[in-house]
């Protein structure tokens, strides 16, 4: 049996570092055809996200859980997780690699 550390997770491990996180995994998700999720604030609550979605992989594909091959113009992804703050003079980077146009982020509402 292989024992797999967290570091060994990463990408690209030349740049691993003490304190990186990968988000990769099961998201909420949801198709906004309608564009309504700003209007409704879906951002605040759970209910829109009716689905999952194992990131990284597009919602197009059959990895991703959802595998919905038509094009869609609005998506949402959710995920909940825990970080201890940044110690001073540090800050809080998330890095999406994967947007396919533009997105929008909420941290904390």
């Amino acid at each position: 049996m292989m024992v797999v550390e967290p570091e060994d997770l990463c990408p690209r491990p030349n740049l691993v570092r003490q304190g990186w996180m990968d988000l990769c995994g099961q998201w909420g998700f949801a198709f906004d055809d309608g564009d309504a999720g700003l209007a409704a604030r879906w951002y605040a609550g759970h209910e829109a996200f009716d689905r999952t979605s194992t990131v990284p992989y597009p919602p197009e594909s059959e990895l991703s859980g959802v595998h919905a091959p038509q094009p869609r113009r609005v998506v949402w992804y959710r995920r909940e997780f825990d970080t201890a703050a940044p110690p001073p003079g540090y800050r809080f980077v998330v890095h999406f690699g994967a947007v396919d146009y533009a997105a929008s982020v909420w941290v904390n509402g």
